[in-house]
């Protein structure tokens, strides 16, 4: 009994200890763009020549697509926590939506050093699965890749394994050391401070995958890129 105090003591203040640093982090993530929107917003009005205006416009709708994203983030996850999820299956074919996403995905990317990649094996593969959920899984990974790939590609592709449908993202960004891959689902689980974000996308892919009975995972070699696979048993029989 006393081994069991101990463990659940344990993880009440490891628990209380992301909390912590969950508010901090969202301290100063939140504040980064709510300062630049404030500053350059005033900017727009003592703008003295119409490119200025335009620059500053950008700057502005840059920041507020980046709270927006913090915001959903944070809701994303307390909605799956309550376990009150409706997952809205229905039949369509997964190769359309893949085609369809691949545009978006593309336009997550903004660098013109990251060659996107998209692969598409399939002619026609239907499944039944939650068109939403599975739009914000690949959105969440392509995202996650883009903020820590400087050059070379960002990759996505599925294919059909052991009855089910198995998504990947590979980049060719700085990776993750080995100590950390038992870690990187982890809620508010940031390996880079200097990187924006609240640290819930990978958390929220893993919330999602494992609600639909799938499983997620990470092969990575540090320095040179990772792949993130989730695979879901989706296929319509």
């Amino acid at each position: 009994m006393m081994d069991q105090l101990k463990d659940a003591l344990d993880k009440a203040e490891q628990a209380d200890r992301l909390k912590s640093q969950f508010i901090t982090n969202m301290s100063h993530e939140i504040r980064t763009p709510l300062n630049a929107i404030v500053g350059f917003s005033q900017l727009i009005v003592d703008a003295k020549s119409k490119e200025e205006q335009e620059e500053y416009h950008r700057i502005v709708t840059l920041n507020n697509n980046l709270l927006l994203t913090l915001i959903e983030d944070v809701l994303n996850l307390s909605v799956l926590d309550s376990g009150k999820v409706n997952f809205n299956d229905t039949v369509f074919d997964f190769s359309d939506l893949f085609g369809d996403l691949a545009p978006q995905m593309r336009d997550k990317v903004n660098n013109p050093e990251i060659e996107f990649i998209t692969e598409t094996p399939s002619q026609v593969l239907m499944v039944k699965a939650d068109r939403e959920r599975l739009t914000q899984i690949v959105g969440n990974l392509v995202t996650n890749a883009a903020k820590f790939t400087r050059q070379g590609h960002i990759k996505m592709g599925y294919t059909c394994k052991d009855n089910g449908v198995e998504i990947y993202v590979e980049d060719t960004g700085i990776g993750i050391e080995k100590k950390n891959l038992n870690s990187i689902f982890n809620r508010f689980k940031k390996l880079n401070s200097f990187i924006q974000g609240t640290g819930l996308g990978l958390p929220i892919c893993k919330s999602i995958t494992d609600q639909m009975g799938g499983k997620i995972w990470v092969e990575s070699d540090f320095g040179k890129g990772s792949i993130f696979h989730v695979w879901l048993p989706c296929l319509d029989s």
